[in-house]
């Protein structure tokens, strides 16, 4: 997964650790849902 987070590593505004944050709650909330 750490892998394929880099490879989509963009130059964002200056926020790609947000996005990435998001995504990890995201992906926790589809996660806490599938169980």
């Amino acid at each position: 997964m750490a892998k394929n987070k880099k490879t989509h590593h963009r130059p964002g505004p200056g926020k790609p650790r947000g996005a990435t944050y998001a995504q990890v709650l995201a992906h926790k909330a589809a996660v806490r849902r599938g169980l």
